[in-house]
Order: C-alpha cells, then sequence, then structure tokens
C-alpha cells in the first residue's frame, strides 16, 4: 500500500505541446499560435479520458482502453500492451503492486540511435551566407536590397516549414513519411519511409538503450573569388566587429 506518485511503476503524462515546445526551440508568432491550438486540442482529450475515468471507475474497472495521452497512469502492465487507471486500481490504498521508487530513465537524449534534426545547421548556414553576401555588397559600395530580400523570405519560409512539420508530428503521433528536418528522430524504429520522432507513443515507451551518437560530417562552403579579393580583405579591417563577423561564413563548418 503507497502513494501512486511515489512507485516505480507511476507513469505521468507528457503533454505532446510541451514535448514539441522543447524540440522546436522557436519564438516565432506562427509557431506559437500553432502550439496554442494544439494545447486547446489537448484540453478536449484531457477532458474526454477524465470522463472515461469517472465511468470506468463506477464499474470498478481499472483498464483504460488505450495508452491516454492526457492522463497519468499505472504501468504494471504496460509491457502486455494493458494501461491501468492508478486511481481505481490503488483506490483505498488497496493496490498489492506498490514498489517505492522512481521509473527508469529512458530518455532519447541518452540514445545512441538518436538521429538529430538537420534543419537548424542548414538554415544558420544558409543565413551566414546570405549575410556574408550582404557584407560584400556593402563594402564594394553597391546596392544589398536583392539579398536582403532573399534573406527575409527565407525567414519567412523556415517559419511556414516549422510549422507544417510541427503539425504533422502531431497529427500523425509522431510517425512520419518523409524524413524530420526539425525533429530528431530513432533510427531504430525507423526506416525508408517511416520515422519515427517524438513525441511519439512508441518511441516514448522503448528501452534505454545507449549514449547519444554523433552528428555527421561536416563540410566547408567556400566564398566566392571576388570576396576573397585583396581589396575586399584590406577593406574587412575597416568593418565593424559586427559587420566583420559576417564575412567568416566562409570558414564556418556546417
Amino acid at each position: 500500500m503507497g502513494i501512486c506518485a511515489q512507485c516505480t511503476f507511476f507513469r505521468r503524462v507528457k503533454p505532446a505541446s510541451g514535448l514539441l515546445a522543447r524540440d522546436i526551440a522557436t519564438t516565432d508568432a506562427a509557431v506559437s499560435n500553432a502550439l496554442t491550438k494544439i494545447v486547446e486540442d489537448e484540453q478536449k482529450q484531457r477532458d474526454a479520458e477524465a470522463e472515461f475515468k469517472r465511468s470506468q471507475a463506477t464499474g470498478d474497472n481499472d483498464i483504460w482502453g488505450t495508452r491516454p495521452v492526457m492522463s497519468d497512469y499505472c504501468g504494471f502492465k504496460e509491457s502486455d500492451g494493458l494501461f491501468l487507471i492508478a486511481e481505481v486500481k490503488n483506490f483505498g490504498g488497496r493496490c498489492s503492486d506498490f514498489v517505492a521508487g522512481r521509473p527508469a530513465r529512458r530518455a532519447c537524449a541518452d540514445c545512441r540511435h538518436r538521429v538529430l534534426p538537420r534543419g537548424p545547421r542548414e538554415d544558420f548556414a544558409e543565413e551566414k551566407e546570405l549575410m556574408g553576401w550582404i557584407g560584400c555588397q556593402v563594402v564594394m559600395g553597391q546596392s544589398s536590397s536583392v539579398q536582403e530580400n532573399q534573406l527575409v523570405k527565407y525567414r519567412e519560409g523556415v517559419a511556414s516549414r516549422k510549422v507544417f512539420e510541427l503539425s504533422s508530428v502531431y497529427a500523425a503521433q509522431g510517425v512520419l513519411a518523409t524524413k524530420p528536418k526539425y525533429f530528431d528522430y530513432c533510427a531504430a524504429l525507423s526506416h525508408d519511409d517511416e520515422f519515427v520522432s517524438a513525441p511519439s507513443p512508441t518511441r516514448i515507451t522503448r528501452v534505454r538503450c545507449g549514449t547519444g551518437r554523433l552528428l555527421a560530417s561536416r563540410r566547408r562552403r567556400p566564398m566566392p573569388t571576388w570576396c576573397s579579393s585583396p581589396a575586399i580583405r584590406r577593406s574587412r579591417a575597416a568593418l565593424p566587429p559586427t559587420c566583420a563577423a559576417s564575412w567568416n561564413v566562409s570558414s564556418m563548418s556546417i
């Protein structure tokens, strides 16, 4: 007999909105709006699960129909595909399966099968390259409006792609038909036409299998030859530190 929250079989709810917000790591308004819609949908799911739990408690039935999305549950029989309603199973402290302790850590961040997203690195490299071109235009006394417009359009496109992928991950419960660009995925559970990303129930409940894996090998992008001329290099010394930093794009590994 004991308190469910202190039992090693107790599984605390992890809302998808929180996992998605953690992984997407952005303050863009479009992404924030998409997350807000997900939170609203989760609230409806929480209310539906609460109603189901009440109906099960009335008949003294402690089994969820499926793995709950927005409710804590008892994982005593989860290896058999059964998810138990903790409040019903331990009503009045009657549970005889209580084991004091905390669940074993099964974080994707600790697993060698975790594949990091390539999108943030690619976006960073693309923006730095565009900023480098803008710097070159300024130093040569030419208009950089075209490059500045390209940079604005590219950033707008990044926000749209993040919203689309975020919504796709949530709608498909983390199982995508294409390789995600802004969310990591599991190499062990994925194959050519199916990629398991967070927050997938399959991925959340898998066993811990090792330490994090390294990023893929990196490559360099050369600076345009006309930006490397002696005259341009001499003028670089006269640039403010913040402006000169954009010239490092050619020497940065991505």
